[in-house]
């Protein structure tokens, strides 16, 4: 293979010039729409990053290299800016995407924050249970860049991974992942409730066997003795059951939720004591407080002048 004589440029890629490219996309992988319309997100709310990642045309021609990313430009229906490199021999695609990639869990590390891997995993989840529904819980559709902005929006959810990784440890096992926007949700009802359920379920001590959490732990210490693995959204459904009892001063003599069969039941919705929905509570809190804009922003800082700009290269636009 001989690449010795390839050419490398950053240029703006318009949607009409990644249609042009894609002209010459004759022999690549199947395309993933999911994955364009990840990339498209991004690249519709400003979060592409020019991160050292190309396209790639081969002597021929031929686009061996970025199909995602050029669908997901004519999608979005913005120009982004990315490396493209030309000249390559066909025989390197054989070579392409075979390292292993990267998992979000790296990105948060790289970020300093812990126990990567759960925290992860709960923020999809949260953000899932937030747009769809717990129920709706399928391999990860949002972008790392929307993780990160969820993140920074809903930093308690740190705090429900704490929590849940506590209550993972032995004798009870429950997975954290999932109940970590559990713990951040009862948190946000209420942090003295929450903080006396939590206690409660640690610790079991002086629980009647009507008491909603005695019958939590029992169905957990039930379900952690069988064979195989249960179906994760059984483990929140079942707390958000315990919790609404609890929080109202229920007794329960039996707790389960039905997942199939002629006595199917819809997913639990979590309330506080006085039987508000958690999406109700968040909402009003949304609307509670509208801010104001009691100052506007200098005019100086808004000034876009000759002397502040930086001398840069011709832009390249395909």
């Amino acid at each position: 293979m001989d690449n010795e004589k390839f050419s490398a440029n950053v240029v703006t890629i318009t949607p009409e010039g990644a249609a042009k490219l894609l002209e010459s996309n004759t022999r690549n992988r199947k395309l993933r729409k999911k994955i364009v319309s990840r990339l498209a997100r991004d690249m519709a709310s400003d979060n592409w990053a020019q991160n050292g990642e190309s396209i790639k045309i081969s002597k021929d021609g031929r686009l061996i290299d970025g199909q995602h990313r050029l669908h997901a430009c004519i999608e979005a229906g913005v120009p982004f800016r990315i490396l493209l490199i030309r000249g390559l021999d066909d025989e390197t695609q054989k070579t392409m995407d075979r390292n292993f990639p990267r998992a979000f869990s790296d990105t948060l590390h790289w970020q300093g924050e812990t126990a990567t891997a759960a925290l992860g995993g709960a923020i999809e989840v949260s953000m899932t249970w937030d747009e769809q529904g717990f129920l709706n819980q399928h391999r990860p559709v949002h972008t790392p860049n929307e993780k990160l902005a969820w993140l920074e929006a809903n930093p308690d959810i740190r705090e429900g991974v704490k929590v849940a990784a506590t209550i993972n440890r032995a004798p009870l096992r429950m997975p954290v992942s999932v109940m970590s926007p559990f713990f951040m949700r009862l948190n946000r009802i209420s942090a003295e409730d929450a903080a006396g359920f939590v206690a409660h379920l640690k610790s079991g001590a002086e629980l009647a066997e009507s008491h909603p959490i005695y019958r939590l732990r029992s169905w957990v210490f039930t379900m952690n003795g069988q064979k195989g693995s249960l179906p994760r959204e059984d483990y929140v459904a079942v707390s958000i059951k315990a919790w609404n009892a609890w929080i109202q001063d229920r007794e329960i003599r039996q707790l389960t939720w039905k997942r199939g069969g002629i006595r199917s039941e819809a997913f639990p919705i979590l309330i506080d004591a006085m039987g508000n929905s958690y999406e109700d509570l968040m909402e009003a809190a949304k609307t509670a407080v509208k801010p104001g804009r009691d100052s506007f922003p200098d005019t100086a800082d808004l000034a876009n002048t000759d002397d502040d700009a930086e001398d840069c290269p011709e832009e390249i636009v395909i």
